[in-house]
């Protein structure tokens, strides 16, 4: 994973942990039962609200467990109350971003949290969060601020050796997680229910982009050794690739613990398991998932130390939310292997519904107006930019880099709206480029509110154009002329004024 697509998920994974609260302080934090069921948001905007932070509507994006990130539009009533009921499973933590409150909830099946935002006199906010987790309100502030920090000052590894033993390396992962848990607990203002969440969103972030990533750290460390170097001049540098005894180091994160459904980002480390070359995880098909997991059982022994557990249930569901991801519905042979697998009733509720899902967008996929995807062109990913940009000759191209889990790239789209509708028919299109940290039926589900032409690219492909066009960051922009020749980039939203004048200044 590229060091800027990190840094996106670290300022994700902050923006996940950040509100403001009023709220007491429980002794532990609870391991949930695993349910699956609606839950509500609810709540009410009272006071001398000023005019500048008057909005309509709330967005919400909600992390769910096993699958991905989702976005919502809760309406504001004319009252100022506003209410959404959702299917969330075991729990789901949400972000809401508006002028009016920034902000994380926490929402658990059968269960209704409650969102107060009351306007002083001089217009200044005081917001109160009721549910059933209760953390502090100085923790609702400040764990997303510390989750941060932590992970972006944390100490430069001095050693440089790019072809560091795997178990050297594995030794040294370890050692580093443990110093930053251990910066976590060193916090004095956080409740120990809120350093809790902290560290196992920690953890299941650095078994991602540190224990899993051996081979892109060594090509870091290698990069950082030639940094004078011209890339073209580089000797040609390949880390031996790990071997299946090396995944013995994740028995140090205990997966099996039901604390990990706090954490936002576990869902996103399990796809990257059954991903993984070494692994090599084959799809389940129609194989019932007992006989699916006796193929695999080995290094999930390997990875876990046990036989059994919630993390081998999570595995099967994951290798289906996989399947669904794809925009493959399930078989009804795979309903009835769900079915006589799960031992928890909520993890086939949670997947049918997801199924039914899938079933929708595919069947209205192709009602959409405005709305193209594109099949990406089969050439080189060094040319696959040009290759775009040239398929829409005497037009203006206007190319935006985003993700469905990016809230500035979403809350961009919604502010360009207007100035594409003004410039419709004019001679400009507008296309839409993403990669699979994007999932695939998010993407899908997503695409037909926003419209325009679309591409969904191999991270290859992505990291190519990245390279040739000299950014990592997401939401950017490209502008090309009649012509094909770039002549605006813009990474972060331009605003809408210099948008409609950087495109309309090419007619």
């Amino acid at each position: 994973m590229r060091s800027g697509m990190i840094k996106s998920f670290i300022c994700m994974l902050a923006c996940l942990f950040f509100t403001v609260a009023n709220a007491q302080t429980s002794n532990l934090l609870p391991a949930l039962p695993i349910k699956y069921g609606m839950a509500t948001l609810s709540g009410k905007i009272t006071g001398n609200m000023p005019d500048g932070r008057k909005v309509t509507e709330l967005e919400m994006m909600i992390n769910r467990p096993v699958f991905d990130f989702v976005a919502y539009k809760i309406p504001i009533k004319d009252d100022g109350s506003f209410s959404l009921s959702i299917p969330v499973f075991v729990v789901n933590g949400c972000i809401i971003r508006s002028p009016l409150f920034q902000g994380n909830l926490y929402m658990v099946p059968g269960e209704e949290t409650k969102l107060e935002i009351n306007f002083d006199e001089r217009g200044e906010s005081h917001v109160t969060v009721n549910g059933s987790l209760n953390i502090t309100a100085y923790d609702t502030m400040n764990m997303g601020p510390a989750l941060s920090a932590i992970l972006m000052n944390k100490p430069d590894n001095p050693d440089k050796d790019c072809n560091m033993p795997h178990d050297a390396y594995a030794k040294s992962a370890k050692e580093l997680t443990t110093y930053l848990l251990e910066e976590v607990k060193k916090d004095a203002k956080l409740s120990d229910n809120a350093k809790t969440i902290v560290a196992y969103e920690m953890k299941a972030f650095l078994s991602d982009v540190l224990f899993l990533e051996y081979e892109d750290n060594m090509h870091l460390r290698y990069r950082g050794l030639h940094a004078d170097t011209p890339e073209s001049e580089r000797p040609e540098f390949k880390p031996q690739k790990p071997g299946i005894d090396y995944y013995a180091v994740f028995q140090y994160m205990n997966f099996n613990d039901p604390l990990y459904f706090y954490s936002s980002y576990f869902q996103i480390f399990i796809q990257k398991l059954l991903k993984d070359a070494t692994l090599n995880i084959q799809p389940i098909e129609e194989l019932a998932p007992e006989e699916w997991l006796t193929r695999i059982k080995g290094a999930l022994k390997i990875i876990t130390g046990t036989d059994s557990g919630l993390f081998y249930d999570m595995v099967v569901a994951g290798i289906y939310a996989k399947q669904l991801n794809a925009m493959n519905p399930l078989t009804e042979k795979q309903k009835k292997n769900a079915e006589g697998y799960f031992k928890d009733r909520a993890f086939v509720e949670m997947l049918l519904a997801e199924n039914d899902k899938v079933v929708k967008i595919i069947e209205s996929r192709d009602k959409s107006s405005g709305l193209v995807i594109n099949k990406t062109p089969a050439v080189a990913k060094e040319e696959l930019m040009d290759i775009i940009v040239a398929k829409y000759k005497d037009k203006v191209v206007f190319v935006d880099f985003w993700a469905t889990w990016c809230g500035p790239c979403l809350m961009a789209m919604k502010q360009a709206e207007l100035v594409k509708s003004e410039l419709k028919d004019k001679g400009v299109v507008f296309v839409y480029i993403t990669n699979p940290s994007s999932v695939r039926s998010t993407w899908e589900e997503k695409i037909p509110e926003i419209g325009g032409e679309h591409y969904y690219i191999t991270d290859e492909e992505w990291g190519a154009i990245l390279e040739q066009f000299d950014f990592e960051a997401i939401p950017t922009y490209l502008i090309f002329d009649k012509n094909g020749k770039l002549k605006r980039k813009s990474i972060s939203f331009m605003g809408t004024q210099n948008m409609k004048a950087w495109i309309e200044e090419l007619f």
